[in-house]
């Protein structure tokens, strides 16, 4: 912690320094004033001193204070140490006290140095650029940590839930499910508290439509099931999900998303009706197939009743090779501490940790990553900031490894403005499906 404190620091007064802030010069004129001021008081006061004649009772005094007892010229030295030292702290504490006001409106908001650096600058180059695809709340805890790091982030959400009022929403006024995204703008807002109250709000009149609203798959015994809702509910172990309508075509912005992002990360969440979804739309698995950046499963900590029953993490990525035959998962990442869980998991949530045996079919196919990334406290979910840590670290070892990325985006330019311009020729095909060719050998070396 003192560690991160200091670095923190370090960047702050990196930051201060930056040239073109507009703080240097008048810091420097500042003390310049303070030095032309403070020699005008000591030639005064040098004067009264060889020119007055102190009373006897006083001279010792005089002497004490003026550091006669002390040789030039570390009389001098001693005293430019004390002002310096003075004038600094002043100023901290005098910036504090004017600026506390308006910077604790806006707890957890940036610091002041990247605020007037971002208004002199702009928006900094993000270290690194993020998708995400998923939902619930394995995406919203995956977020609330990203945010904490100077990356740039797209979430790609699962709009699925038909339960409670997202169902109703859905029935009455036919919209997407807004719940999932909702939690993610929560996640990702500067302050949580504030915008999850507005979110949260439910309208109470009675004879509103919208009263108790928030403001904001095929079974191996061949029943059909559909809603999200419902499939908890079946208690039978999923073979296969689809989609309705099946030709759902992307969101163009995320497919550009997805073709310049140096990590794709899928999940965490639920495996059925949050991930896999995302991926069954038109579009989307395609892409993945040709973006150049690191693709990272994220595997859930603990199964899920009703949808991950007993579910290993070879189970997770059978399933997801399964709906998405061409999709190439480069990491699985996954929770080594178990500890957690067999002290705080009780018997009647009917969960376990997932378990990470049988891993060697996958040999050759993805990295295995093991790491401790559980919440200690809650061992049903992620540590956000022990997530984002390790993504954090995992995208930037791709990119020392990369050594550029103007490079590497440069190298699937032209795989981008094809596919954009097959996207864009969707409304001149009868069947609603995009013609998008294979693409090249040097590409497919790109995506391997």
């Amino acid at each position: 912690m003192a560690e991160r404190e200091a670095n923190l620091s370090g960047m702050k007064l990196r930051t201060w320094l930056r040239p073109g802030m507009l703080i240097k010069r008048w810091v420097l004129m500042l003390f310049a004033g303070f030095v032309l001021t403070s020699l005008a008081l000591a030639m005064g006061l040098a004067w009264i001193y060889r020119n007055y004649n102190f009373p006897e009772s006083t001279a010792g005094f005089v002497q004490t204070i003026t550091l006669q007892f002390i040789p030039h010229p570390w009389r001098e030295l001693v005293v430019i140490a004390f002002g310096l030292g003075a004038m600094g702290y002043g100023f901290w504490q005098l910036s504090r006290s004017l600026l506390s006001p308006f910077m604790d409106q806006s707890p957890g908001s940036p610091a002041l140095a990247e605020i007037i650096a971002t208004h002199r600058f702009g928006a900094a180059e993000p270290e690194l650029r993020i998708v995400t695809i998923g939902g619930g709340t394995g995406l919203s805890t995956l977020l609330r940590g990203l945010k904490q790091h100077n990356v740039a982030i797209t979430a790609i959400v699962t709009v699925g839930d038909d339960g409670g009022s997202s169902g109703r929403l859905r029935s009455e006024f036919n919209v997407p499910s807004p719940g999932d995204i909702r939690n993610c703008l929560v996640a990702l807002a500067d302050n949580e508290t504030t915008l999850g109250d507005l979110f949260q709000y439910r309208f109470e009149a009675e004879d509103s439509a919208l009263h108790g609203h928030s403001f904001g798959a095929e079974l191996d015994d061949g029943r059909i099931i559909r809603g999200e809702s419902n499939i908890p509910l079946a208690r039978g172990r999923i073979s296969q999900v689809f989609i309705e309508p099946r030709n759902a075509e992307a969101y163009d912005p995320a497919i550009v998303a997805l073709l310049s992002a140096d990590l794709i990360v899928l999940g965490p969440g639920s495996l059925y009706t949050s991930v896999l979804p995302n991926l069954l739309v038109e579009g989307i698995a395609h892409a993945l197939r040709f973006a150049p950046g690191e693709k990272i499963y994220v595997c859930n900590v603990a199964t899920q009743p009703g949808e991950t029953d007993d579910y290993k993490v070879i189970d997770h990525l059978h399933a997801l090779y399964q709906h998405v035959p061409n999709i190439l998962i480069d990491r699985v990442l996954i929770n080594s501490n178990l500890a957690p869980a067999e002290t705080r998991i009780k018997p009647e949530w009917k969960v376990s940790a997932v378990e990470f045996d049988g891993l060697h079919d996958m040999a050759g196919r993805v990295v295995i990553d093991k790491r401790d990334i559980v919440n200690p406290e809650f061992p049903l979910r992620h540590d956000p900031e022990k997530l984002a840590a390790a993504l954090i670290s995992i995208g930037r070892e791709r990119l020392s490894s990369l050594g550029n990325r103007a490079n590497e985006n440069g190298r699937v330019h032209a795989v981008l403005e094809r596919d954009l311009a097959g996207q864009r020729q969707r409304a001149t095909v009868p069947s609603g499906r995009v013609p998008i060719e294979a693409g090249t050998g040097q590409r497919d070396k790109v995506a391997s």
